[in-house]
């Protein structure tokens, strides 16, 4: 298991406030401290840095080198977390991937320990403001070509980036994405789910109070109206967080990761919002633009079998593309977190793409 230091790092900078003072129980302290302790339990050589976008912007990045160092030449992967999430959550891939292959893995802008900075404007603008983030963050750790993997949010954005740059992109994962469909005229539907409108009256009732606070403020309001009340909700609000990581990283930290994550100044959630028309939909859906994506980018979409994302936009991608490889994959008994639900099935998934990859290109070594 790899070594960590003990001194937690920050960025360039960094102010440190008097938590005591704030009603939500949060600090960006905490939040470096309840990082650390997950990256404890990662498995080979890394390396954490805080990447200078530009004179606002610093985006938390974490670098693992293959525990074979023949395998540095093999294609790296790029990872990028889902709505809500960091670095942190993606562990039990990081750990698995990282034996054969360099794992990049980021905060975006406004999520995890990355910069809060606001982006104003309206979603195309925000859109292009991360896809901007991504290459600057690119071009600053020194990447050429690499498999890109984005879940939810982290899908929609790894499509963005692909559209905008295919050349660097070897291989397009979407992990259950958000932001494909596009909505129905009826304004009851929240969404779709396996080609079928799911109604808001059917939705459970913590859910529908998501979606509600989602579109009008922000997702996670309420956590943060209830204040010392917030750690407690959040443990009721997800309670399949402690069954999926006690045994890896020990009980509540990743409730403590997550709930200091979202806690901070919301400027990711308040950019999520702007990427938002209504309910859980894209003011600019994804589904009339991956077209446009070159035939040479690959595509595999893989799905929770029991996700809420609507599967079926899979085959509508792979009409659109019929001169371009593109995969569909569901993982039997996967929720929408298939990557850490059922990460054996996902990792050995996204292991053979890599492989195959890496087989196609020693044969032009």
């Amino acid at each position: 298991m790899a070594s960590i230091s003990t001194k937690l790092e920050f960025p360039p900078g960094f102010k440190q406030e008097n938590r005591w003072l704030r009603w939500c129980p949060t600090s960006p302290e905490l939040l470096a401290e309840a990082e650390a302790k997950i990256f404890q339990r990662i498995e080979s050589d890394y390396k954490t840095s805080f990447v200078k976008i530009d004179d606002d912007c610093h985006i938390r990045t974490l670098i693992t080198e293959p525990s074979d160092p023949s395998n540095i030449q093999n294609t790296p992967i790029v990872m990028i977390h889902g709505f809500l999430g960091g670095i942190g959550i993606l562990i039990k891939n990081i750990n698995a991937l990282s034996k054969t292959r360099r794992v990049f893995v980021f905060d975006l802008m406004g999520f995890g320990r990355s910069s809060r900075v606001p982006v104003p404007g309206n979603a195309m603008e925000v859109e292009e403001s991360y896809v901007l983030s991504i290459e600057k963050w690119r071009q600053k750790v020194g990447l050429d070509k690499f498999v890109l993997l984005g879940h939810s949010l982290g899908g929609f954005m790894s499509t963005a980036y692909a559209l905008r740059h295919p050349d660097q992109v070897k291989h397009l994962i979407l992990v259950d994405p958000w932001g494909y469909g596009i909505k129905p005229d009826d304004d009851r539907v929240v969404w779709t789910r396996n080609g079928e409108n799911v109604y808001a009256s059917s939705v459970p009732m913590k859910y529908r109070m998501f979606l509600y606070f989602g579109t009008r403020v922000n997702a996670l309001s309420v956590l943060r109206i209830l204040g010392p009340l917030g750690p407690a909700a959040f443990r009721k609000w997800r309670p399949d967080l402690e069954v999926q990581f006690a045994d890896l990283i020990g009980p509540g930290v990743m409730y403590n990761y997550l709930y200091h994550c979202n806690m901070q100044q919301p400027t990711g959630e308040e950019a999520f919002r702007t990427l938002q028309g209504a309910t859980a939909w894209a003011s600019n859906p994804m589904l009339k633009r991956v077209g446009s994506l070159p035939d040479y980018v690959p595509i595999t979409l893989i799905y929770g079998a029991r996700t809420w994302v609507d599967s079926t936009q899979g085959f509508e991608i792979k009409e659109q593309r019929p001169n371009s490889y593109c995969d569909l994959q569901m993982i039997e008994g996967g929720g929408h977190h298939v990557y850490f639900d059922h990460p054996k099935e996902f990792n050995n998934s996204v292991e053979n793409i890599c492989c195959t990859i890496d087989a196609e290109v020693g044969t032009f070594l």
